[in-house]
């Protein structure tokens, strides 16, 4: 079915129809054969197709299987079900019969039992089942409480067509089911009772619904006539434990270390001036919403990502499924619980139905444990360092993106743009900067802090086993650790708390933030401590780089690793960051910003082997905190008759699959190839170290295989201007030869002059 000559193609519609195949912005655009800028502007609302584009991006949806509908709406293939898990799970009995007759006599109640039931029936069949339940204001309507079309039965939703009514009232239950029954018998529509079910609900208990409900079906008007009362209810919510946590919450029965999804959502989105939207949320972040899809339509399994804040990885759970059509994305939501705490996660394990669970204090081997019972597993984590493992980073949202997603939210346009450049791509302080209550701020920034809450802001993370990263913290403080650690404990466990403490580690919980309100008391003196404690932290020594390579992945048996935590590094770097987007908060050092350029310059400056081996994990902080100052360092080494950076060409080849350097560096160019100004010195450098890198390593990450994908997503529209046959990355398509570098190692001059040449043209585009 195609759509209708005068129906509009929107961006909302793209967008689910998107969601519904799992796919991305470029997965469509090459769907299509558009440009994936038309689709990304197109759903930002900042341009309309041209008429061949919008054509072709109708064609591409509907030779996928979406169907446009024209209500306006859309059908897409069918998204698989999700299973029960072969071994059978313990009921969780979180709201028992007497907690249903409390709430059935509450007028809120009354207004939610569809709704209640809507869920219950999205729990245990999914996109199965078509349903339509009025809740609220819905239900003072005439016609049936609920209609539900089923292609399978279950053991509440029979098979075919049924029609469902809802009697809450204390008293006279039998008298309120026939009165409902004659109703509906006389007038069906748009049922056939010849073919469909009748179902009678009430939150009562009702001792002779068995004798009612044979009565009723003895007159034969009905093919079948079904009865639940508060004990099939109680039974059918403890099977599906996402329902029982929302109706707990709304009886203030809420389980510990437990939240619903939607909550966080509203409490992380309204907490602004203006309501945060989805559209802000999933700003240039459309890969990674279509891997989460895709995660939810494969089996079980843990799916981790790593946001500003937790609440920000959770809030992007939210946006995704809210792409979706409602109920596609209902039928999601309600099989979705927030566990807050292990013991909570622990608790749900062996619930009977698969849930999508939320581990908000990720545990790798918790997680494993519940994909093993049937559950998927999405561990949301914050932007502190994480160990080894399969992570997937939330791209920055881009000022444009920002920009447009808050004036679609009702900013004036200058404010959004101001709002946009201001929070540095940083959702966390986004929501700092528009507050809901202008003026207000947590209880531990509205008096000047002490000493040691100053010391942690400039640390950013610690380890209290490390005695050198102790120290460290009481020279930033001015006293000794232990009266620092003493001051801090009190914010330990606080709401909106600024730090965090894990086992023997703490750490900022949100670096941005922390910084915009506290960074007015940092001093003169601070500074200095802090320029020290980074030269020193920083500029240490790896004792890995004296090891033979191919035994340095026994180093940590052997008791041998760095002075200081890699908290603390990774801490001060950010810190780095933080001194140079926002070093006017610091009002107490004028041109405090210059200061992070002056710390990477010179902890840079003749920099021998072991300093650029010892920094390689520290790359790409040092490259955003000082760009040109972490380029010139590059750049002097590289002159040099035998490049020091060399170093980092190496790699180690013991252990299970060995261990390179080079790709640190390669990532932090990758990030200042992004952008327009550096994008063309970028590309002479890795021309550079292309040239150096003779033969080339083992592993793939390499100069010349790796150029950077802005380069190559600007460079893709254009032919290569130096290049007249394809390159070995490169790829055909209808607009001529892309451009790509070639893996072979070539001298200097020629790889310079091809990359500097596609950079250009890439910057004409840009520009042009």
């Amino acid at each position: 079915m195609t759509m209708s000559a005068n129906a509009e193609l929107t961006p909302k519609l793209v967008k689910a129809a998107r969601a519904l195949l799992a796919w991305s912005q470029q997965d469509l655009a090459k769907s299509a054969g558009v440009a994936t800028s038309t689709i990304a502007d197109f759903e930002r609302g900042q341009r309309t197709p041209v008429a061949n584009n919008a054509q072709a991006i109708r064609d591409a949806l509907e030779t996928a299987g979406i169907r446009f509908l024209p209500t306006g709406a859309l059908i897409g293939p069918p998204i698989p079900r999700i299973t029960k898990p072969e071994s059978h799970g313990a009921p969780l009995r979180w709201v028992d019969a007497e907690d249903l007759a409390v709430w059935a006599n509450r007028l809120d109640g009354v207004a939610s039992l569809p709704t209640l039931l809507a869920h219950l029936i999205r729990a245990t069949h999914g996109p199965a089942v078509e349903l339509r339940f009025p809740s609220d204001e819905g239900i003072r309507h005439p016609g049936w409480d609920g209609l539900t079309t089923a292609e399978e039965g279950g053991a509440y939703v029979p098979k075919g067509q049924a029609g469902w009514e809802i009697g809450s009232q204390r008293e006279g239950i039998a008298q309120k089911a026939t009165e409902d029954y004659n109703k509906r018998t006389a007038k069906p529509a748009p049922l056939n009772p010849a073919t469909s079910t009748y179902i009678f609900v009430t939150p009562r208990h009702w001792p002779k619904k068995s004798e009612w409900t044979e009565a009723r079906q003895t007159e034969g008007h009905w093919q079948a006539v079904q009865v639940y009362d508060a004990d099939d209810l109680v039974h059918w919510i403890e099977q599906t434990p996402a329902v029982g946590l929302w109706l707990a919450t709304r009886l203030g029965k809420r389980p510990p270390g437990t939240r619903e999804l939607e909550e966080i959502w509203e409490e992380w989105s309204l907490a602004t001036q203006w309501p945060l939207t989805d559209d802000l949320v999933l700003s240039d972040r459309d890969e990674d919403a279509a891997e989460v899809l895709r995660w939810l339509r494969g089996a079980p399994s843990v799916f981790s990502i790593q946001a500003t804040t937790t609440d920000e990885a959770v809030a992007f759970l939210h946006a995704t499924l809210s792409m979706l059509p409602y109920e596609t994305a209902a039928h999601y939501r309600a099989r979705c619980l927030v566990a807050t705490d292990a013991a909570a996660a622990r608790a749900i394990a062996n619930a009977p139905a698969p849930l999508i669970i939320v581990l908000t204090e990720p545990e790798p081997g918790l997680a494993r444990s519940l994909v093993q019972r049937g559950h998927f597993v999405l561990q949301a984590y914050d932007d502190s360092p994480v160990s080894a493992g399969e992570v997937r980073k939330l791209a920055r949202p881009s000022r444009e993106g920002i920009a447009a997603a808050l004036s679609e939210a009702g900013i004036p346009e200058p404010r959004a743009r101001a709002l946009a450049r201001d929070s540095a791509r940083n959702l966390a302080v986004l929501r700092r900067l528009i507050p809901s209550a202008p003026g207000r701020v947590p209880d531990w920034a509205q008096d000047p802090p002490p000493r040691a809450l100053v010391a942690a802001l400039l640390a950013g993370g610690w380890d209290d086993e490390s005695e050198f990263d102790k120290a460290k913290i009481s020279e930033l403080a001015g006293q000794p650790y232990e009266e620092a650690a003493a001051a801090l404990a009190r914010y330990v466990g606080e709401f909106d708390s600024p730090l965090r403490k894990v086992g023997k580690t703490w750490r900022v919980a949100s670096p941005p933030d922390a910084w915009l309100l506290l960074g007015s008391y940092v001093t003169a003196a601070d500074i200095d401590r802090f320029e020290a404690a980074a030269h020193e932290i920083l500029g240490s020594t790896d004792p890995r780089y004296d090891m033979e390579p191919d035994d340095r992945w026994m180093a940590s048996v052997r008791g041998i690793r760095p002075v200081y935590s890699g908290l603390l590094r990774h801490g001060v770097g950010e810190v780095l960051i933080l001194l140079a987007l926002w070093g006017d908060k610091i009002r107490m050092v004028p041109s405090a910003h210059r200061r992070a350029d002056a710390i990477v310059s010179k902890l840079l400056r003749g920099a021998d082997q072991r300093r650029w081996w010892s920094l390689s994990r520290d790359f790409r902080l040092l490259a955003e905190a000082s760009p040109n100052a972490f380029l010139t360092a590059i750049e002097d080494s590289l002159d040099q008759n035998d490049p020091p950076i060399r170093s980092l060409f190496g790699s180690d080849e013991g252990g299970v699959f060995g261990t390179e350097h080079l790709s640190d560096l390669l990532w932090a160019l990758e990030s200042l190839a992004w952008s327009p100004e550096l994008l063309a010195r970028v590309s002479l450098v890795l021309a550079r170290l292309d040239a150096i890198d003779s033969p080339p390593g083992r592993f793939a990450n390499r100069p010349a295989k790796q150029p950077s994908p802005y380069i190559s997503a600007l460079a893709t529209s254009n032919p290569c201007p130096s290049r007249a046959t394809p390159s070995r990355v490169g790829s055909n398509s209808q607009t001529g030869e892309r451009c790509g570098v070639e893996a072979d190692a070539r001298g200097t001059a020629a790889s310079a002059r091809h990359i500097r040449s596609c950079a250009n043209a890439a910057l004409a585009r840009l520009h042009g």
